[in-house]
């Protein structure tokens, strides 16, 4: 749903499809090309990276500390 938090932050980021009715998801994923696909694939893979070193809850504990 593109309203949602997650619907958001992949809009936000780039990371994919958000869809707000299953109905719209064949013609969604229909027009999806290879280069969009390894986009998403690059970006997904940036925010694997800084969760995985913490740099989200860093920044949220630094940001709540000043």
């Amino acid at each position: 749903w593109s309203q949602s938090a997650i619907g958001q932050l992949i809009t936000t980021y780039d990371l994919g499809l958000v869809i707000d009715d299953l109905s719209e998801l064949a013609a969604q994923v229909g027009h999806v090309t290879p280069a969009q696909y390894r986009t998403w694939q690059a970006h997904g893979a940036v925010i694997a990276d800084n969760l995985r070193h913490g740099v989200y809850t860093k920044t949220t504990l630094n940001a709540l500390a000043h």
